[in-house]
């Protein structure tokens, strides 16, 4: 699956969680910036999206530094295509779901 794939995916996902509204940023010159910001019952929530074993860039975690210092969260959403799991990275967080299952492993990580 290609990270364009994963990220409708994911849109299908957030658009199914009550109170959720999110934004998917689609601009190339705007570099670091997570792939979603979301609000969720008024928090702020950055969520950048990799595919298999892609790293998150210096800018990239600076950004998310940025969000948690103000007082949001910042996760990285991975799908991996050999073992066809999501998986889901909040600082030391750390969770693997199907991707059937990736409704059930966003509202839980939404609910921390």
């Amino acid at each position: 699956m290609t990270e364009s794939q994963f990220r409708d995916k994911v849109k299908l996902a957030l658009k199914k969680i009550p109170s959720c509204y999110f934004f998917k940023i689609s601009d190339r010159f705007t570099a670091g910036l997570p792939d979603f910001l979301i609000c969720l019952n008024g928090r702020f929530i950055g969520m950048e999206l990799k595919v298999d074993y892609n790293k998150v860039t210096r800018l990239q975690a600076w950004v998310g530094e940025q969000i948690v210092n103000a007082g949001g969260r910042y996760l990285v959403l991975r799908w991996l295509n050999k073992k066809q799991l999501v998986e889901v990275q909040e600082g030391a967080f750390h969770k693997m779901a199907p991707l059937v299952h990736m409704d059930d492993l966003l509202a839980e990580v939404f609910t921390l």
